[in-house]
């Protein structure tokens, strides 16, 4: 019975090295693709500021942040990514394209918020 329970261990032990490998992949990942993300824009012209602000919305107040470890996290902290982007080269202000040229943001943001002309 013993050897049974140390064999049921070493399996459960392996298979957790497993899972916090993965998850470790998975926020390499998302640093990888916030770097990309923010080097396209800058190709671009665009200035990456609003991709901070993105994060910026989903910033917990302090105290009620998630109390996993980090390595049991699938992402990097909010307040990692946004303090990564930030480090990043900084965007030159000679340079500003919009994103979308010629549209009419009002209108955007009137479809977003259930305003405008597509909502009566």
């Amino acid at each position: 019975a013993l050897s049974g329970d140390v064999s049921g261990a070493m399996t459960y032990g392996l298979e957790s090295a497993r899972i916090l490998a993965e998850l470790r992949y998975s926020r390499q990942d998302e640093e990888e693709a916030d770097g990309e993300g923010h080097r396209l824009l800058v190709a671009a012209g665009v200035d990456p500021a609003g991709m901070m602000g993105f994060f910026e919305t989903f910033k917990e107040e302090p105290g009620t942040a998630p109390t996993l470890p980090p390595y049991l996290s699938t992402h990097p902290t909010t307040k990692g990514r946004i303090e990564r982007l930030r480090s990043l080269e900084p965007f030159p202000r000679s340079i500003n394209n919009r994103l979308l040229p010629g549209l009419d943001w009002h209108a955007v943001r009137g479809i977003c918020g259930g305003t405008g002309p597509l909502h009566p």
